[in-house]
């Protein structure tokens, strides 16, 4: 019994010594709630500022948000437990004040919200309105940071200068600057109003880009293209109606070609320009400088606008349209020039009246002398075939451009033999007269320059390579031998757009003659009939026949007709219609 009693008291005794430690450490919970009344506990520093410098949109400038450090708990001592018992400590006040501070750290209405609520429960109506006051401030400078965040978003969608417009007007109906002139709180006042300025620079500004090329504006040579703005801007180019692209400020173009220029700045001014970069004189398209034409049509090609002047045998210049047709006879002269002043001069004609061979005698055989006189407005070459004043005569005066008044050459030919007459103009139109001076007997010649007819069979001999077709009488033709009489039109046209024509004829038959026989007498009238497609002409004995007429007279005849190839036929035969007489003698014995 006396073992338990002493047990007991040992219990007693550890019980009261956990007792006493307990009072004498006690247990301090840490608190995170900087508005706890914090009892117990000694003056807390004030929480440090944090300024958080992330953006919501890296356009967009944010005022920097500041946010409080936890203050740090101190534990509670015993004495503080004792001095706890006894008096309760109102921190209404400093709990209030802690909350404005944070409002006016972080600028955000939620945390204005909680500081109100706070503030209310303040019962000293002094301090109650400095913190009001406070609150007031932080609200005031809220909502100029939400109306310039608004005007910064508006800014921001705009796709036109009507949004730009929009915006502006949000400005002024809210008053902005002048609710942030009101503003006490310099830091936040001189950051909003540097986010104010920034959008209002664009908002204000109307102006439109400049450019320091005008618009439709010519150059020879690439240009820089420099702009000028208050605001940030954009440059889009493009080139002979490609795609735009984006360029940077000084941009240089790279070649001759149509530009269009679009300049954007941030305020959606915009300022659209077409210019021309053409180093190349204009070209006129199938038209030859000083070639003459049957009709022409003025057709200029280049890549900017021209202007066309045109006169007519030095008459006044007057402006035509691009593809004007031109077909009165004259000498033209027509001036085509680009927006950046390159030009061609182009002196051309028109001119299809071919030019005139005048002569004594329209006669194709004449028996007397001939005077020829050969007459052409654009008159540039006679030839000259035969037995006399043979050559080529030029008129090496010719000019282009001069009104060319009819220019005329004459000649006068005395001798017998054949002759023939070419007259060139500067078109190239050609007169051909041929006439055979006689004044005895016929003689007929062949020039092979101007031979038309053959009467051999003609393999022709094509010597350039580059052909893109070969044809005769309109089907491919192969260069073979051609043995078929016939007409033949030969092309041969090359792969350049150049032809050359060739017409010929084959006549290897020659004429045939009937009713008459060769090495035959007659004693009557004959009449030969002479049968041939291209006849020339008939001779009998070398005098010229009509063919047909009746050959009566007595005598031996030689008949020849002749085919325009050089194909002849020739029938001997005498006519004997006298009667031999018998003459009777005297017999003598």
């Amino acid at each position: 019994m006396e073992g338990k009693r002493k047990y007991f008291v040992l219990i007693l005794f550890l019980l009261l010594a956990l007792m006493i430690f307990a009072f004498a450490n006690p247990i301090v919970e840490e608190s995170t709630d900087f508005t706890d009344n914090n009892k117990g506990t000694e003056e807390v520093e004030k929480p440090e500022v944090i300024i958080d410098t992330e953006k919501e949109d890296e356009d967009i400038n944010y005022i920097p948000v500041v946010r409080p450090v936890q203050p740090v708990q101190k534990e509670e001592t015993t004495e503080d437990k004792k001095e706890e018992v006894k008096e309760e400590i109102d921190t209404t006040y400093e709990d209030a004040l802690a909350a404005v501070e944070y409002a006016e750290a972080t600028y955000k209405a939620e945390d204005v919200k909680k500081a109100k609520e706070l503030v209310n429960k303040v019962t000293d109506t002094t301090k109650k309105g400095e913190l009001e006051d406070r609150l007031a401030e932080v609200e005031a400078g809220i909502e100029v940071m939400e109306l310039i965040k608004e005007l910064e978003y508006q800014v921001g969608k705009a796709t036109e200068r009507e949004d730009i417009n929009t915006a502006k007007d949000y400005r002024d109906d809210n008053e902005v600057a002048k609710k942030l002139e009101a503003l006490t709180n310099e830091d936040v006042k001189e950051a909003l109003q540097e986010r104010l300025d920034k959008v209002s620079k664009i908002l204000d500004d109307e102006t439109a880009p400049v450019v320091n090329i005008k618009n439709n504006e010519a150059f020879k040579e690439d240009v820089t293209i420099t702009v000028e703005d208050d605001n940030e801007f954009y440059m889009y180019l493009s080139k002979d109606g490609e795609e735009a692209e984006k360029v940077e400020n000084n941009h240089k173009t790279t070649g001759e070609g149509i530009y269009t220029l679009t300049v954007v700045d941030k305020a959606l001014n915009e300022t659209t320009i077409r210019f021309v970069v053409d180093g190349t004189a204009p070209v006129f398209k199938d038209l030859e400088n000083t070639k003459h034409y049957d009709e022409f049509t003025v057709e200029v090609e280049d890549i900017s606008e021209v202007t066309i002047m045109i006169s007519k045998d030095g008459e006044e210049e007057k402006e035509i349209a691009n593809n004007t047709k031109v077909t009165e006879e004259g000498t033209y002269k027509i001036t085509a020039t680009d927006e950046a002043g390159n030009t061609t001069t182009y002196w051309v004609a028109i001119d299809n009246t071919a030019p005139t061979i005048e002569r004594t005698s329209e006669e194709e055989y004449p028996t007397l002398d001939q005077t020829v006189t050969v007459k052409d407005k654009f008159l540039t070459k006679v030839t000259v075939e035969g037995p006399e004043l043979e050559g080529t005569y030029t008129r090496e005066d010719f000019t282009v451009g001069e009104k060319n008044e009819n220019f005329a050459i004459e000649f006068n030919f005395t001798k017998e033999g054949t002759y023939t007459i070419t007259a060139t103009d500067k078109k190239g139109l050609t007169t051909t007269e041929t006439f055979t001076i006689d004044k005895t007997a016929p003689v007929i010649n062949g020039f092979e320059k101007y031979k038309y007819w053959y009467n051999t069979n003609i393999k022709p001999e094509l010597i350039e390579t580059n052909i893109e077709s070969y044809t005769l009488n309109g089907e491919e033709y192969d260069g073979s031998e051609i043995t078929e009489d016939g007409h033949y039109v030969l092309i041969a046209k090359d792969k350049a757009g150049y032809e050359t024509e060739v017409k010929f004829a084959i006549d290897q038959t020659a004429p045939t003659i009937t009713e008459v026989e060769n090495n035959k007498f007659y004693n009557t009238t004959v009449k030969p009939v002479i049968k041939d497609e291209n006849l020339a002409y008939v001779t009998i004995n070398k005098l010229p026949y009509i063919p047909g007429t009746p050959i009566f007279l007595y005598g031996k005849y030689e008949l020849v007709a002749y085919d325009k190839a050089g194909n002849s036929t020739k029938v001997n035969f005498t006519i004997d219609n006298i009667k031999p007489k018998i003459l009777l003698l005297d017999r003598i014995e």
